[in-house]
């Protein structure tokens, strides 16, 4: 897309199971191992507590707050370009059928000079430590009956599933240093570039084509650290946390954050949650389907890019749901060629 669009150019969605893949593009230099495992499935659910808006979700009125950095850890790599984009949803079905059982594989990644790099489940685990100590808020202290009282926004809804919204927290502030979109800062989340909009689909070249590469390979990078985060037990409100540290690492702007007031770095969908689910102190629970949606804008480009993932011992409907929606995406995804519409 144009420099400085605010519609989020699109990348491969790819369902998993639990991903791995390390954060930062910071020091190349620890060694160690990344699960992941394949899935299938695109987007699941709206705000927490049924926003199902595409304008990523309403904020909830709450001043933002600048949350302090976390160390960076010791060792950070690229993601990998997705091994799994050769195949053709065969070993996603595979993995749905299992209900969750993890495949582990050892990845191998480059950084930009070739170096192939890992980061270890020790050292990821170590950043994951200084993240949340760094960006602790008002959860931690929480009860899990304060935590999941209803906002009073929702006296009276009527839902469509047993899922309820859960407490969300302050929006955090991304540091100055950071380019930011043109909405970043505006009270009521509007993007001008957006409003005027462009007459016609640009076609991108040379250093505008390499950044747009370079925008989706971080963007990328950001999903499989928050997939890599994700387990029964985790909140979205962690792993708003952990999204925004991994962007502040790469000094990029997590897109959702203030779009139309939105008020996390990601979308967190669960379940009967069609898409956009704002994050919240809700626990990830077994048997969740669960979708991250991973919007990133550097030097004036945006990605978008999304994964759906099964939690441990999810049940045969969920898991069909899944995997209709990644043969779906398969099957449009051959369509696309010069010429198409």
């Amino acid at each position: 897309m144009a420099p400085s669009e605010e519609a989020p150019a699109a990348d491969a969605e790819e369902p998993e199971t639990v991903g791995a893949s390390p954060p930062a593009d910071a020091d190349p230099a620890a060694t160690g191992a990344s699960k992941k495992k394949k899935k299938k499935k695109k987007k699941s659910g709206a705000g927490a507590g049924g926003a199902d808006n595409d304008d990523d979700g309403e904020g909830e009125g709450e001043d933002e707050e600048a949350a302090p950095e976390a160390k960076a850890p010791v060792a950070a790599a690229e993601a990998p370009a997705d091994d799994q984009s050769g195949d053709d949803g065969e070993d996603a079905e595979d993995g749905a059928a299992t209900g969750g059982k993890k495949k582990n594989k050892k990845k191998k990644k480059k950084n930009k000079s070739g170096q192939t790099v890992t980061l270890s489940d020790e050292a990821f685990q170590k950043w994951v430590e200084e993240t949340l100590a760094a960006t602790k808020n008002e959860s931690e202290q929480g009860t899990r009956e304060e935590l999941s009282k209803p906002d009073r926004a929702f006296l009276g809804y009527s839902f469509s599933g047993s899922l309820r919204p859960w407490k969300v927290t302050p929006q955090m502030k991304m540091p100055e240093s950071i380019q930011k979109p043109d909405y970043a800062n505006e009270p009521d989340g509007r993007s001008e570039i957006e409003r005027v909009g462009l007459r016609e689909v640009p076609v991108l070249e040379g250093e505008q084509l390499a950044t747009m590469k370079e925008v989706c390979r971080l963007g990328r990078e950001v999903l499989d650290i928050a997939s890599r985060f994700l387990k029964a037990g985790v909140t979205g409100d962690q792993i708003d946390r952990i999204v925004y540290q991994a962007c502040v690492d790469r000094q990029i702007y997590p897109s959702p954050l203030n779009y139309n007031r939105f008020p996390k770095t990601v979308c967190v969908s669960a379940n009967e949650v069609i898409c956009h689910g704002i994050p919240d102190c809700r626990p990830i629970e077994e048997g969740d389907i669960i979708n991250l949606d991973v919007s990133v804008f550097y030097k004036g480009f945006h990605s978008d890019l999304n994964e759906t993932f099964l939690i441990g011992q999810c049940d045969e409907d969920s898991q069909r749901l899944v995997r209709t929606a990644y043969k779906s995406l398969h099957a449009a995804a051959k369509l696309i060629r010069p010429g198409t519409f």
